[in-house]
């Protein structure tokens, strides 16, 4: 058994594997690979200590509630009309990469926090850092899911990864390797098939134990060459990228390949998911009628508001 950048053993090596039962609380954390005739360095996993205590964690913040996910396609700026009635259900906020974003836009007016944060590049956590800091920091119970590869790979700029994680140990889940065609096996059940951030986060959208999960800006790419903007907040100074000509042909064209292969990788990870955790999958709703993904369900504003209030009028007359 080995990692899919790795050969396989050869005769007369020696190669140990601890196994992961399917019981998630009885998973190993490590994988060695040795030669009698050369110490090899110990291979650990991409994972935090006590993973399966983080992804407990993770459900315990969202409580069986309805998650909110929040992407940055430009069908969000509904929820400049819309977030008024949306606040008014207690769901769980989760947003890919740049939180700030929401949280000064439509979260501001009722001073709405994000729960859980997913950031999947260095890139995109490198100049956003004082941000991060200042989420983690947060009283309040919330948790930032990330990989080891992107932490280890912050640079002198930033603090050092074993130094954020004794900082905020508690508050941080690292998935596992995200490359490739290789999806997640037992002896690495948090691994993912290279994809966009949302194509990870639905999966512990799902892993969290959600009610239902309801996807915002998740729009695939942008229909219409005259938008003005291929991400919603673009102009928010929390942005920290440049919108040019050329950086915007680049991610339209990103976006598209994005698209493309959404719907395989993130039914691998919900699948793999269903398998090694158990997880029962929640409906999920694209709330973006003219998104290029087209694997969940896809309604409008309207619609999914009508959802959440009716479910809530629901909710009362049981009590």
């Amino acid at each position: 058994v080995r990692k899919s950048n790795m050969r396989p053993c050869k005769p007369g090596e020696h190669c140990t594997v601890r196994p992961w039962p399917h019981n998630i609380n009885q998973r190993s954390q490590t994988l060695s690979y040795s030669k009698p005739q050369s110490v090899r360095k110990n291979l650990t996993t991409y994972n935090l200590h006590d993973t399966p205590g983080r992804i407990n964690a993770l459900r315990e913040i969202v409580a069986g509630r309805d998650v909110f996910l929040f992407c940055h396609g430009p069908s969000i700026a509904e929820m400049d009309t819309y977030w008024s009635g949306f606040s008014q259900h207690a769901a769980c906020l989760f947003a890919v990469n740049r939180f700030r974003v929401f949280e000064t836009g439509f979260l501001a007016p009722k001073d709405a926090k994000i729960d859980v944060v997913m950031k999947t590049h260095y890139r995109g956590i490198r100049p956003h850092i004082d941000q991060l800091d200042e989420f983690l920091k947060r009283p309040e119970k919330n948790m930032f899911l990330t990989s080891k590869w992107a932490m280890e790979r912050l640079g002198s700029s930033c603090p050092a990864r074993h130094e954020l994680e004794r900082k905020f140990d508690n508050k941080m889940l690292y998935f596992g390797g995200a490359g490739g065609s290789v999806p997640a096996t037992p002896l690495d059940p948090l691994r993912f098939i290279y994809g966009n951030t949302l194509s990870l986060m639905i999966v512990f959208a799902a892993m969290s134990e959600a009610r239902r999960v309801f996807l915002f800006g998740a729009d695939g790419g942008v229909a219409d060459r005259a938008t003005a903007e291929t991400h919603y907040g673009a102009q928010n100074s929390n942005f920290l990228f440049k919108f040019d000509e050329k950086n915007r042909s680049t991610i339209e064209s990103a976006l598209r390949a994005d698209a493309t292969m959404f719907n395989h990788i993130t039914e691998t990870g919900l699948i793999a998911a269903e398998h090694l955790y158990g997880v029962k999958r929640p409906p999920i709703y694209n709330v973006s009628p003219d998104s290029a993904l087209t694997l969940f369900p896809r309604i409008d504003y309207a619609t999914a508001l009508q959802m959440v209030q009716e479910d809530a009028a629901d909710l009362r007359r049981s009590a």
